[in-house]
């Protein structure tokens, strides 16, 4: 615990520190390259389960995503999470058919030369 008081004390020299306890960190791992529909998904799953998500973070390389929980719920979030990846085999509630390029489950917005040749 020195150690991480040390880091705290330093961390304040330049910014508002406020330290949570009792945290849990949880991490989806694999090739998230459809990470809207796999939070989309997460989420989902995980306000059905009663669980608050307190933080998320996904790294640039798209291998990892990390939420925070309280302790008390990382157990159920665990299970909840491995229930809706492992044991059921669609990636979302939303079909993947309705995956676009742009990583969203909604279409993009057409382009003006798309629009204008839609009207030709």
């Amino acid at each position: 615990m020195q150690e991480l008081d040390h880091v705290v004390e330093e961390l304040e020299k330049i910014a508002v520190v406020r330290l949570l306890q009792h945290r849990s960190i949880i991490s989806l791992v694999g090739n998230v390259e459809r990470s809207s529909l796999i939070l989309e998904k997460a989420f989902n799953v995980l306000r059905k389960s009663g669980v608050n998500v307190q933080m998320i973070s996904q790294g640039a390389s798209k291998f990892n995503i990390s939420l925070v929980v309280h302790d008390h719920e990382a157990k159920q979030c665990i299970r909840a999470l491995h229930s809706a990846f492992f044991e059921n085999s669609s990636l979302s509630e939303v079909e993947e058919a309705n995956f676009y390029q742009n990583g969203s489950s909604k279409p993009p917005v057409p382009s003006q030369t798309e629009l204008l040749s839609a009207e030709a």
